[in-house]
């Protein structure tokens, strides 16, 4: 399927920042963006800077990947 994107042969997304406090991706990039990381801040586009970069970086470095998988569930406190 990613074939017929006009980005094939592009890396998928790793991580998606919205600017401007919006929640949602209004359809950009739905295919690449499906596992990425999501960012959002109150910060719009034009004054978005070094710092709000670096905070997306760390709030990224702080997901827990699981690449489609999913956490072992915790033990059964029961024998």
């Amino acid at each position: 399927m990613t074939a017929y994107l006009f980005t094939a042969g592009q890396p998928g997304l790793d991580l998606v920042v919205r600017s401007g406090g919006e929640m949602r991706l209004s359809n950009f990039r739905l295919w690449p963006a499906a596992f990425a990381g999501f960012y959002a801040c109150d910060v719009y586009w034009p004054d978005f800077a070094r710092e709000q970069f670096f905070q997306a970086l760390e709030a990224y470095e702080s997901l827990e990947l699981r690449f489609g998988g999913h956490s072992p569930s915790p033990p059964d406190p029961l024998p």
